[in-house]
């Protein structure tokens, strides 16, 4: 694709002699696919660095494998940044189809010194990690919060608004009617017994997800709307997942609710 510089590379230092012609082979049979998966990745242009990494060869002959670390020019920090890496895998024709060949042969041994420019080697991506662009990161951020913000607001048998910040947020539940001292604390003890069934399960697999507090704020709202409960919850250290459980856990409780405003 038009606009790419693609640079390749040995790791330094070398501990072994590598045939020059396959960092020649290595370019010419990857370029391509290279360019498309940066495309994908919402790379357009710009230079990129692979650097080839066959620091066990020596220690493993037998190895038909290896990575190329993926790099770019980052200028605000005046050098390079890593964007991940590929898995390649080299097959010497010599050993016969690949296709046919689905077990381990100890004879199969990848030779370094050999001259490949006549494409005897042939290279293959295997599996990628290639982190996304600026851009491609932002409009994806922008889209899953889109998507969230929509199921949210349009996925339970109550309207949801969000207007809050994180992670303290006042969930101000509104019923039809002006609760009742039973109905506040029954809508308290709801929200209660969600934070410590959450917080029982991140103690047992070692998560770090806990709700600090719950409490009912609701005679230290200044001007309070007659029919709402407010509930102040802590998040803490919580993805806006653990949101989206609670409000599930509200969505499925006896609660005659008729709209949940996140302040």
């Amino acid at each position: 694709m038009k606009g790419f510089k693609l640079t390749f590379q040995y790791q330094e230092p070398m501990k072994y002699n590598l045939h020059p012609s396959y960092l020649v082979q290595i370019r010419e049979q990857l370029c391509e696919s290279i360019e498309k998966r940066l495309n994908k990745q919402g790379y357009q242009n710009g230079e990129f660095f692979f650097t080839i990494m066959l620091g066990s060869l020596e220690y493993y002959p037998q190895q038909s494998s290896f990575m190329l670390s993926v790099a770019m020019p980052a200028e605000c920090i005046g050098g390079i940044a890593w964007l991940g890496s590929l898995s390649v895998s080299a097959w010497d024709t010599v050993w016969g189809a690949k296709s046919e060949a689905k077990t381990y042969n100890p004879e199969r041994i990848l030779n370094p010194l050999k001259d490949v420019s006549d494409k005897s080697v042939k290279f293959k991506i295997e599996h990628e990690f290639l982190l996304p662009s600026k851009e491609k990161y932002e409009k994806d951020s922008r889209i899953e919060t889109e998507k969230f913000i929509k199921a949210i607001e349009t996925g339970f048998r109550f309207p949801c608004e969000l207007n809050c910040d994180w992670p303290d947020v006042i969930f101000e539940v509104f019923f039809k009617n002006q609760p009742t001292v039973q109905l506040a604390n029954q809508t308290e003890t709801i929200f209660c017994n969600f934070m410590e069934k959450w917080n029982k399960k991140q103690e047992k697999k070692d998560g770090e997800e806990f709700i600090h507090y719950i409490a009912d704020i609701s005679d230290n709202i200044e001007s309070p709307k007659p029919n709402v409960v407010y509930i102040h919850v802590d998040f803490a250290n919580g993805s806006i997942i653990v949101l989206q459980k609670l409000l599930q856990h509200l969505n499925k409780s006896n609660l005659d609710i008729e709209k949940i405003v996140l302040a």
